[in-house]
């Protein structure tokens, strides 16, 4: 066990938890937000009952599960142009609290001080940007602290830390720590030596949110319950702590997942608990009873039915003649959405990445989501939506800090794609890329920059073509890439002709795939995946990358080198462009204009079994090249470029000087 030490007034004190497999710990929770902006203010109120569990130890780690229940949802007040809106506007929370789960689970593993070896969870169960720093179970200090000293923990970046003095709780003495952030936000913790526990915890402060608001939330745990000896069986069994439980076996492997307890889920458990279920045995490798499993494959839940296929599934994609169509050696991860790390020149930068709860085994779509605004990752993060986060999709979700499309911010998510590739189970032929507002921009740039990276790309109230600074012709590499456009047609921050000059511009490139565009009626600048009336989502589903097409146009765009598919740009001028084709008899036809310099990264599957190929570039016969398929060429360019099925086994470079 961990246990928990006490020390006189005199002395310093210990903040180590006493946590035991088959703790139990019942808080209240209640979280309040005030949202003033120029139009709009509201007060919200949510209440939870949070069970934290205590699943199993091991090398000094305890497993810790979290299953907060929302008991209530209210809508104080609600005031627009000055105007009582509250009954209206309840309706509405209501109608939108209906549609999400009523309980919001996580896991980690917590050694004797209350330090976490996995992340936490930034999206919880509220829209509160204090939040993820709020924890029933958190590092206070790993030393004992004496009353008036000051310090930090990693647990509550930027904070300083300071033990102000005791009070009683419960009928305990328990230290209550302060701790201030420079941006006014404070939290407090009440922690009982002799119970080895936080018996309170209370956070508050303020922050800008977009569209001129200034948001105000408070929130509170307070212990109710201890209770020690229960069972893993009987959590699996209850509905107030049965997510919970799965989650914690997702995120510690190390756990046993019986069968005959994980069932019970399956057979008669919330679509949200089945789910959790199916992907638990999944990871593990254990098939469910036939019969369930039949049932679940037909649930009219779409996360159900979908991880339920993925125990009789073929793969979905043709494997490439040389190498695997996806990573196998990469790491399973703890299910959820959390802060990491980028790697390399950007090794400072943090993204958030919600990783779907069946991940681990096979390949995952993935989505690049961009946010509006001030181009944070944690605004992007809680505008994703139930459906979108249910999806199975790998989300990542880079901080720009500012506009997309400037340099600094292009150069950051190009690295991010890179490591993203590299240390994930990404399906490369179903990457694609989406943003709102600025965010869409962004969308428009990176899929003109990068079209060979992605399936297809979705713009959400952006101002795509008429985006400032934009580079001239970015829309003619969208030829390849399918397009989603959704826009309101109330919009007064950017105008719905945007969406309309973007959709025209791409049109005029004459696509395969015309462009996809709504106009939102009555809809202003609010559209996100969270609230874009279920479009995006359907409409990635229905495209994948063809990873080998024989015709290709493309423009640099400035930037050297630029590849898209198997060409490669490496010296030209502002206007560099390419068309080409791979002709049936062995032929490469090559339209250029303003290109100095390229390379040919050729495959089998580009030139089927071809031992020497004919290139023209520009009506003029440049030479007759040999062909080469050596499958481990093809594999280590594969793992270079990060996406198997853009190896290539011959390289070919002209001059057309």
């Amino acid at each position: 066990m961990l246990a928990a030490s006490t020390a006189s007034a005199q002395e310093a004190t210990s903040f180590r938890y006493d946590l035991r497999p088959g703790d139990h710990l019942v808080y209240d929770e209640a979280v309040e937000r005030k949202v003033e902006s120029p139009q709009v203010q509201q007060h919200v109120r949510l209440t939870f009952t949070n069970h934290v569990l205590v699943m199993g130890e091991r090398q000094g780690l305890m497993s810790v599960a979290v299953q907060r229940n929302r008991t209530s949802a209210d809508l104080l007040s609600y005031k627009e142009s000055g105007k009582d809106r509250t009954e209206r506007e309840r309706t509405k929370l209501n109608q939108r609290l209906a549609k999400q789960p009523s309980a919001y689970v996580d896991a980690n593993e917590i050694d004797a001080n209350g330090g976490a070896r996995l992340p936490w969870n930034i999206v919880r169960e509220s829209l509160s940007k204090l939040l993820p720093l709020a924890h029933e179970v958190t590092e206070i200090s790993p030393q004992p602290r004496k009353g008036g000293e000051e310090w930090t923990s990693a647990a509550l970046p930027g904070f300083s830390l300071k033990l102000v003095g005791t009070e009683t709780l419960r009928g305990e003495t328990c230290a209550r720590v302060e701790a201030e952030a420079p941006n006014r936000v404070t939290n407090r913790i009440w922690f009982c030596p002799s119970m080895g526990l936080a018996a309170r915890v209370e956070m508050e402060g303020s922050y800008s949110a977009p569209g001129g608001a200034r948001v105000r939330d408070s929130i509170r745990f307070e212990l109710r319950d201890q209770r020690r000896g229960e069972k893993t069986h009987a959590w699996l069994a209850d509905a107030s702590t049965q997510q919970g439980a799965l989650m914690a076996m997702l995120a510690s492997d190390w756990l046993p997942a019986r069968l005959q307890y994980v069932e019970p889920a399956l057979r008669s458990a919330p679509a949200e608990a089945q789910a959790l279920a199916l992907a638990l045995l999944y990871r593990r490798q254990v098939s469910p009873p036939t019969d369930v499993l039949s049932a679940l494959a037909a649930s009219e839940n779409p996360e159900v039915k979908r991880i339920a296929s993925r125990f009789t599934e073929q793969p979905g994609n043709a494997t490439p003649i040389c190498g695997s169509s996806g990573q196998s050696y990469v790491q399973r991860l703890k299910p959820g959405t959390y802060l990491r790390t980028m790697k390399g020149e950007f090794a400072d930068r943090a993204y958030i990445v919600r990783v779907p709860i069946e991940y681990g085994r096979a390949t995952v779509p993935t989505m690049l989501y961009l946010s509006g605004g001030g181009g944070f990752a944690i605004d992007a993060a809680l505008a994703t939506g139930p459906d979108a986060s249910r999806a199975g999709y790998l989300i990542v979700y880079p901080d720009a800090r500012e506009w997309w499309w400037r340099d600094g911010p292009t150069k950051v998510v190009h690295a991010l794609i890179d490591d993203v590739l590299r240390d994930y189970n990404v399906d490369t032929n179903r990457f694609y890329v989406t943003g709102f507002s600025n965010g869409a921009g962004g969308a428009l740039l990176y899929a003109g920059l990068w079209p060979q990276r992605f399936a297809a790309a979705a713009f959400l109230m952006g101002a795509g073509v008429l985006t400032p600074d934009f580079p001239e012709g970015i829309a003619s590499n969208l030829k390849d890439v399918p397009v989603l456009v959704v826009h309101g047609d109330k919009d007064e921050v950017i105008p719905v002709a945007a969406a309309e000059r973007t959709a025209d511009a791409i049109r005029g490139l004459d696509p395969e795939t015309k462009p996809e565009v709504h106009i939102l009626k009555g809809r202003q600048h609010d559209i996100t995946l969270a609230t874009d009336d279920g479009l995006t989502i359907p409409f990635l589903e229905r495209h994948r990358r063809n990873a080998f097409p024989k015709h290709i146009e493309f423009s640099a765009l400035g930037r050297f080198p630029a590849r898209h598919f198997w060409v490669e740009l490496l010296e030209g001028g502002r206007k560099a462009r390419i068309e080409g084709r791979i002709l049936p008899n062995r032929r490469i036809e090559l339209k250029t204009r303003d290109v100095r310099r390229l390379r040919l990264l050729l495959r089998p599957e580009l030139v089927d079994s071809a031992e020497t190929v004919q290139i023209v570039a520009n009506g003029k016969d440049m030479q007759v090249a040999p062909v080469s398929h050596d499958c481990s060429l093809i594999e280590q360019t594969g793992r270079e470029a990060g996406d198997p099925w853009l190896g290539y086994s011959t390289l070919i470079e002209l001059n057309l000087e």
